[in-house]
């Protein structure tokens, strides 16, 4: 462990395994926020699960929890084929040409997003200049005064990141898909339209207050395991579900699912340019599974383990987020005697200890066979995070990679 300092604001960086394993998972209770908090008033769109806090984020996440199982994401796998093989058409028109591989992604990650997060059909395959993925990828065009406002939105008092406008969120860009929200809702209402996506879901929480998981109750799904991170005691705390909450979750849903698929399908397709062995025994998989056809179902990606160790490697060494933030929740002593108290700041450096030597042989080098070999040690990769407050999502973003990469 080691203290520093965050402008004034005390700072605890943990990258020790065990006590990792303690703050994200065993003594969670102690960590249960991020320090992210946002001002609703401000910006209704901020108010997701990432920035949501205590006992309000537990009442959501539960409620949200079947709406990202394996069985709704089945219901949802025709979008992303069909997404799929339309970037595949998109790529063979042009015959062979020099393509930029981010730009390629960044088409297939919006169409897939779109489609299974807002049910819309915005057609990024059809060029750059779509104008849903332009303003989908300025949530991550973070311009200066924008950095100096988180960071000061994570260093000071709450009350002055109100003063500062309290959203990180340009306002025309939260105005632009609360928008697309509220119609997408409208137009569904009005003309008693229902979709296998995850806004559907997301309205049947806000009318019916649950939505119910496509499973047998004698047989969960191993997929599933990590949505019931937490236990499933009663919560208290109610979590209210209307048009505000509806959209804000559906804009944190598309944020984070959008940008990190997209890096992870060019930072995995690099790899396997540069690793030609590794290329080629992940196509001989492929060609095994598919046999006569052309494209991969549900079950055919789940028999592709290498494939799925060449995704793992590749969020080992470039995982989405470089740290974790956690706050302090409730005070909590460590086995040494350093102590925090309720409200201090933790860093869990996820990339310093996924390529940390002690834990993984030639931390550097990409070989997707580490991830058959042995079990990691607990606390030593997290690229999802771990734990109750896990991405819930991590399911569905990683088969939205996988389902691209076996395609040719």
């Amino acid at each position: 462990m080691v203290g520093t300092f965050s402008l004034t604001n005390p700072v605890l960086l943990v990258r020790d395994p065990r006590l990792v394993d303690k703050i994200m998972a065993t003594d969670f209770s102690h960590f249960v926020d991020r320090g992210l908090a946002s001002d609703a008033q401000a910006s209704p769109i901020d108010l997701g699960l990432v920035t949501m806090t205590g006992a309000s984020w537990k009442a959501a996440r539960q409620k949200l929890s079947p709406v990202f199982s394996s069985g709704k994401l089945k219901t949802m796998f025709e979008q992303v084929s069909l997404t799929a093989q339309a970037i595949i058409g998109y790529i063979e028109k042009a015959g062979g040409a020099e393509m930029n591989v981010k730009e390629i992604t960044s088409m297939y990650s919006t169409d897939v997003t779109a489609s299974c997060f807002f049910g819309l059909d915005v057609g990024a395959t059809l060029g750059a200049d779509n104008e849903f993925r332009r303003q989908a990828l300025r949530a991550f065009d973070m311009t200066y005064p924008q950095f100096l406002k988180f960071l000061l939105t994570l260093n000071l008092p709450s009350w002055i990141g109100r003063r500062l406008g309290g959203s990180l969120t340009p306002p025309d860009l939260a105005a632009y898909f609360g928008d697309i929200i509220a119609h997408a809702i409208k137009a569904r209402k009005e003309n008693d339209i229902r979709r296998s996506d995850i806004l559907q879901l997301l309205l049947d929480i806000r009318e019916k207050g649950t939505v119910e998981p496509t499973r047998s109750a004698t047989a969960v799904d191993p997929d599933d395991e990590y949505l019931a991170m937490g236990g499933n005691r009663e919560n208290k705390e109610s979590s209210e579900f209307n048009d505000d909450s509806v959209a804000a979750h559906a804009y944190t849903f598309l944020t984070a699912g959008l940008d990190t698929s997209t890096l992870a399908l060019c930072f995995c397709i690099m790899q396997l340019s540069l690793h030609q062995d590794v290329q080629e025994k992940a196509r001989d998989e492929v060609r095994k599974v598919l046999g006569s056809k052309s494209w991969p179902t549900y079950l055919d990606l789940k028999a592709m383990s290498y494939l799925e160790n060449c995704i793992l490697e590749t969020m080992r060494l470039y995982p989405a987020v470089a740290i974790l933030f956690r706050q302090c929740t409730k005070d909590y002593t460590f086995e040494d005697g350093v102590t925090l108290k309720a409200g201090d700041s933790l860093v869990l450096p996820i990339l310093g200890i996924h390529t940390d030597p002690n834990y993984f042989d030639d931390p550097m080098k990409y070989r997707p066979e580490r991830h058959s070999e042995s079990k990691f040690q607990r606390g030593t990769f997290f690229p999802f995070g771990d734990g109750p407050r896990i991405c819930i999502g991590n399911f569905v973003a990683s088969t939205i990679i996988f389902y691209k990469l076996p395609i040719k």
